[in-house]
């Protein structure tokens, strides 16, 4: 009864993300090391899954419960992209050469420019 409109913007994976620090990586002992990723690995795509699923679901519900879903333009996109870069390149910078290889990363695997 709130809720009448949404604004769809793709926010899924962002807590499913796992990032391992590679110098503490090398420590474990192979079998583990070995053992974890082959488990990163084999999780990586049923995590996709899931969240992909579940945001079909959700849309249902939404959609459901009359909540006119609202997708953003590529214009849409590309304005918010260039609003909140300078908060990526900050953040990339305080954090070095970690920080703006994590940067290239996400913007790379999200299709950002």
């Amino acid at each position: 009864e709130i809720v009448r409109t949404g604004y769809m913007v793709n926010m899924t994976m962002g807590h499913q993300v796992m990032m391992v620090n590679t110098a503490e990586l090398n420590k474990l002992p192979s079998d583990v090391r070995a053992t974890l990723l082959a488990k990163m690995k084999e999780w990586t795509p049923k995590y996709r899954q899931m969240s992909e699923a579940g945001d079909v679901e959700a849309r249902k519900n939404l959609v459901a419960n009359k909540v006119a879903l609202i997708e953003p333009t590529a214009e849409d996109r590309q304005r918010a992209r260039a609003t909140v870069r300078p908060m990526w390149e900050a953040w990339a910078k305080k954090y070095g050469t970690v920080g703006q290889q994590l940067l290239d990363g996400a913007v790379k695997a999200c299709g950002a420019t």
